[in-house]
């Protein structure tokens, strides 16, 4: 088995396993925690992120690409990069707990706010890059299932009553420590201790390297977050717990996305040399968006059921925002796809100015509508957000070319949409389980009929090998 196949065989399968584990201990969360409650967790969370970016994407992105080329300087990487990481981490630390002091919340918030910035000591020893670089997957796969188990084995047996935000958080720091503690364990074992060094030459040609994406990762931080500490400063806990739940399950659509990335990648690259360009985004929006239109029609279909048997009666009142964060999910998945494309056709700085655009737009209109319209404000402006990337991101892209294969999403759109239509006229007579059930027959017949699934596909896909048909 080729490495390509490999990898993304142990990225998508380790991606599916750790998220569908983390994505249960999230269930259990929101239904345990009040949406109060809830909405701190979030909002602490999301504090770090701020600052995550900054500290590893860069050191990530040239640390894999270096160690990939120079396997022999592993070690003089790692021991450099866990340096300046230290460095950088205290002093994001410091400016964590000046915003921290400034913020109008109890003590005991602000205790759990702290406590979640921990996390930046435990990302200086995040070495997944040098494993990436070095072709061995298998270490991140199990690392990041390692996380996934001990999230959700902590919440079931630890976080037990509406408030227990705070135990929630030494959980999430608890999973991270255990996947970081484990890549340290295997590299001692290829190596030796961790030597922390400072190679001024060395360092500075790194920083040099790493500080335009660690730049672009930050804004790419403000662009996906801002909303959550607008929502939380101006409406408080509990509608940042409703919004911050709704967005969850919205995200659990998301994570195809990612796995069909890496799987088509490397063959929309190639078809640019061989001129097969069309015919391999015409493929690839096409898997992306069956997946992805059952999975959001089904979802916004049946909405109210789903939050009642997921999360449970409390969070009912965030339907309408769940529905709403549906449309951003598909105008995300219609970013994604431009983007794989502008990567493989050398317009990846595209991508960089079309995420200053929504970065823009994302902070002026939640700032106009949070104020008065709270989370719904939010995920209108989440919706708005995700549209003008794809948007700038096409007009960047100044290539009529790279827009003529969107029209084949319109098959898949138009089976899910009657797929839909007919559930709901069973479920008119029945009950939504029925229908639900129906939906989902109704999908698959209607895809095998109209030749948009065939057999031979699914088997391609999987095995992720999605030759032209």
């Amino acid at each position: 088995m080729g490495n390509l196949l490999k990898n993304t065989i142990l990225v998508g399968t380790s991606e599916i396993a750790s998220k569908g584990i983390i994505a249960l201990a999230m269930i259990l969360l929101v239904r345990t925690l009040s949406p109060e409650s809830y909405g701190l967790y979030s909002l602490s969370i999301t504090l770090t992120y701020f600052f995550i970016g900054f500290i590893h994407s860069g050191f990530y992105t040239i640390g894999m690409r270096e160690i990939a080329k120079y396997p022999h300087l592993s070690q003089k990487y790692v021991n450099n990069v866990i340096l300046l990481k230290t460095i950088l981490a205290f002093g994001s630390y410091m400016v964590l707990v000046l915003i921290v002091i400034l913020l109008d919340k109890p003590n005991e918030a602000k205790i759990t706010f702290l406590l979640s910035g921990l996390f930046l000591f435990l990302l200086v020893f995040h070495i997944d890059w040098l494993f990436r670089g070095l072709d061995r997957m298998e270490i991140t796969s199990i690392g990041s299932v390692m996380q996934g188990i001990t999230i959700l084995v902590f919440i079931y047996f630890f976080v037990k009553k509406p408030n227990d935000y705070q135990i929630a958080v030494i959980g999430y720091l608890l999973s991270w420590f255990v996947y970081i503690l484990f890549e340290n364990f295997v590299y001692v074992k290829k190596y030796d201790w961790i030597k922390p060094e400072f190679d001024k030459e060395f360092n500075k040609i790194l920083i040099k390297a790493s500080l335009s994406i660690s730049l672009s990762s930050l804004i790419v931080t403000v662009y996906a977050n801002n909303n959550i500490l607008i929502l939380n400063l101006y409406k408080g806990d509990y509608e940042t717990g409703i919004y911050s739940a709704m967005v969850r399950l919205m995200n659990l659509i998301l994570l195809p996305n990612s796995i069909l990335q890496i799987a088509f990648f490397p063959e929309i690259s190639r078809s640019v040399i061989n001129g097969s360009l069309k015919l391999s985004q015409q493929k690839y929006l096409v898997v992306l968006f069956v997946i992805g239109f059952f999975a959001m029609f089904g979802m916004f279909g049946y909405s109210k059921d789903l939050l009642l048997f997921v999360f449970g009666e409390k969070y009912l009142v965030g339907d309408v925002i769940l529905k709403i964060s549906l449309i951003a999910c598909l105008f995300s998945y219609l970013s994604a796809s431009a983007v794989v494309v502008s990567f493989a056709v050398d317009k990846q700085k595209n991508f960089f100015y079309s995420t200053i655009v929504g970065t823009i737009i994302s902070l002026a209109l939640n700032l106009l509508l949070v104020p008065k319209f709270g989370a719904l404000g939010a995920v209108i402006s989440l919706t708005l957000t995700e549209f003008s990337v794809f948007v700038s991101l096409i007009a960047l892209n100044k290539s009529p070319e790279l827009i003529k294969p969107y029209f084949v999403i319109l098959k898949p759109f138009g089976i899910s949409l009657a797929a839909l239509l007919i559930s709901k006229f069973v479920g008119y007579f029945l009950n939504s389980y029925v229908a639900i059930s129906i939906y989902v027959v109704a999908f698959m017949l209607l895809s095998f009929v109209t030749k948009l699934l065939t057999i031979d596909i699914l088997r391609k896909l999987l095995r992720f090998k999605l030759n032209a048909q």
